[in-house]
């Protein structure tokens, strides 16, 4: 899961995909590569691109705007299946 606290473009590595779904970063790579990660924020899928290296991916984020968070969460799929 990636919490975002500002409206704007939003950049998470490799690396940081790997921790945060406990698998190889190379396997993540591999999905960027192959473009086969997702991300849901509210339920709704968004679009997002890889960088040029292929070692990140980019998404327009928005922040939270309730009285109980300034962050929206958006959860990271791949292979179609969520990871927490």
């Amino acid at each position: 899961m990636v919490a975002v606290n500002r409206t704007g473009l939003v950049r998470v590595t490799a690396a940081q995909l790997a921790t945060a779904l406990s698998v190889p970063v190379q396997a993540i790579f591999n999905a960027i590569a192959r473009q086969r990660s997702g991300r849901l924020g509210s339920g709704t899928p968004i679009a997002w691109n890889p960088t040029a290296a292929k070692d990140a991916l980019l998404f327009y984020g928005e922040k939270g705007d309730t009285i109980f968070s300034d962050s929206r969460v958006y959860r990271i799929e791949m292979g179609g299946r969520a990871r927490r």
